[in-house]
């Protein structure tokens, strides 16, 4: 299968910082590490955790559990890309606010050389694992299947999906902890 990514692996709870290192290597643009990323985007892990990614917040696990918390203005992908100027922008699209039908409205995302990102419950939508947030970046979508690319070393890096349980397994993980579609484009000044 060809790709227009190198899919990456993510450290403990660091599966957003992993995406972003994908997306900025796909544009040839300068690469930082998880560890700096997540701390940028206000990366929480539990306490176990400190010794391995010790820039990370320390507190109680957020509602939309431990890793990153870009839902916060001051550790939003926008901030972050304004903080290390890269010529990006984010927006947020939530499943039920996509008024086209969804497979075009992917199909033309994907088409405009844009990033995709699908943010959902894991639970929801493996049966099992984490029950909490995670994303994976969209390779394609076909008929009743979309296509994810996986940063999680215990999983296939391209998994195929029914499009109906991820669409419900992002409305499951809520807008308000940015379940939904991510959608990266390039700026210009």
């Amino acid at each position: 299968m060809k790709s227009r990514y190198i899919p990456f692996v993510h450290q403990p709870f660091c599966c957003v910082p992993a995406i972003i290192q994908m997306v900025l290597y796909r544009r040839d643009l300068k690469l930082l590490p998880q560890e700096e990323i997540g701390s940028d985007l206000g990366l929480i892990v539990p306490e176990k955790f400190y010794e391995i990614l010790p820039n990370a917040k320390r507190g109680e696990k957020p509602v939309s559990g431990w890793g990153t918390q870009i839902q916060k203005s001051e550790f939003s992908l926008d901030s972050f890309f304004k903080k290390h100027n890269y010529p990006l922008a984010y927006e947020h699209h939530f499943p039920t606010s996509i008024k086209e039908n969804l497979a075009k409205w992917i199909k033309k995302q994907l088409g405009k050389n844009k990033d995709l990102i699908a943010c959902f419950n894991a639970k929801k939508l493996y049966d099992t694992g984490n029950d909490g947030g995670h994303i994976c970046l969209i390779e394609n979508i076909d008929k009743n299947n979309i296509t994810l690319i996986e940063t999680n070393k215990d999983y296939p890096k391209f998994r195929k999906v029914k499009t109906i349980k991820l669409i419900d397994s992002m409305i499951h993980h809520k807008k308000e902890n940015l379940g939904g579609f991510w959608l990266i484009k390039t700026i210009h000044n």
